[in-house]
Order: C-alpha cells, then sequence, then structure tokens
C-alpha cells in the first residue's frame, strides 16, 4: 500500500525566495583599507569578493529592528569570532557534491551544524542591508561567505531547499548533523 503524501508537507523556504545581503552591524567585512564594520558603510564603498575582486556596494539601508538572528560560533563557517546573521539570510558552502564548488543555503536551516543555532541576541544596534550592481559573495570575519543576490535574474549559485541543505550537511560531516530542534 502507497500513499501519496506529496501535499502533505510544505518546504521551509522556496529556493527561489532568495533575500537581501542582511548582516548584524557588528560583521566585519574586508575593504582595500582593511577589516571594517558593516555600520561603518555607505554606498560607493567595495567589499572583498569570492571572485578574487572588490565590488562596489550600491546600495545600503540601516535598520535597527529586531529580527529572528542566528549564532554562528567561530569557525563554523572559517568565521574568526562569534557572529550574528539573519536566519533567512544565504551563505555559501564549498560542497564537492554538487555541479558547481559552492552551494547556497539558508543560515536557518543550518542549525546544529557546527554549533549554530537560533539565539535571543540582537544585533547591538540594528543590521544593514548591502546591495550591488551583480550577485556577490563577500568574506565576512575573515572566511565567512555571504551571498548577496542581484537585484534581478537567475543566480549562478544553487539554492538548496531546507531538506538539500540538510543532507548536504550530513553528507559534509561525515553522516553527522545534529538535528533541528527548531523545525
Amino acid at each position: 500500500m502507497f500513499l501519496n503524501h506529496t501535499k502533505d508537507f510544505t518546504p521551509f523556504f522556496s529556493a527561489a525566495d532568495v533575500p537581501a545581503c542582511t548582516l548584524a552591524t557588528d560583521t566585519m567585512l574586508e575593504t582595500p583599507q582593511g577589516w571594517r564594520s558593516a555600520a561603518t558603510f555607505v554606498a560607493g564603498d567595495r567589499v572583498s569578493t569570492l571572485d578574487g575582486g572588490f565590488a562596489t556596494i550600491t546600495r545600503l539601508t540601516h535598520t535597527l529592528k529586531t529580527q529572528a538572528m542566528m549564532l554562528v560560533p567561530h569557525g563554523a563557517l572559517d568565521n574568526c569570532t562569534d557572529m550574528l546573521l539573519p536566519a533567512d539570510q544565504s551563505v555559501a558552502l564549498r560542497s564537492n557534491l554538487h555541479e558547481s564548488p559552492y552551494v547556497l543555503a539558508r543560515i536557518g536551516a543550518m542549525t546544529g551544524y557546527r554549533g549554530i543555532r537560533p539565539t535571543f541576541e540582537a544585533s547591538s544596534s540594528g543590521t544593514v542591508t548591502l546591495g550591488f550592481a551583480e550577485e556577490e559573495i563577500v568574506y565576512a570575519q575573515t572566511g565567512a561567505l555571504i551571498h548577496a543576490p542581484a537585484t534581478s535574474g537567475e543566480s549562478f549559485f544553487k539554492h538548496l531547499s531546507y531538506g538539500e541543505t540538510r543532507a548536504t550537511l550530513i553528507m559534509m560531516n561525515n553522516g553527522f548533523c545534529a538535528p533541528d530542534i527548531a523545525a
């Protein structure tokens, strides 16, 4: 007896629903002059990107509102210190399990991986949302790769759904990933 349960489960989020690049204000990004806090940026500043160059920030918004944040412990995503990211922020993961060497995953779907977890902490002065002329992946806190989507068009990178993210993390971590108790 086989039952069709395809409509019984809804996705955690839509892979097509891509958020902006939003960071806690104390997140450090690399510039040609060195590392600076996201709170100090203005449109026209340049930040280091995955492709080896510096991309110019074309849009920037400071927000004081509180939102669901995830604590990314130091080292979890090659970041040098703990960092806070909004739960819907996408990060790039290096993985040889997919067609591209990098895939995008929402940090909210990574709960339990290397200690990543929801937190009640809030960024001391809100968040900063960055925009670029093209899709970019920027370096934060030394080695974390943060996705900044393009304003239009398709992404160059594959966006993983919640289930794909969990399966990828398990395979990247030798068959183990702590359960996502928030899901």
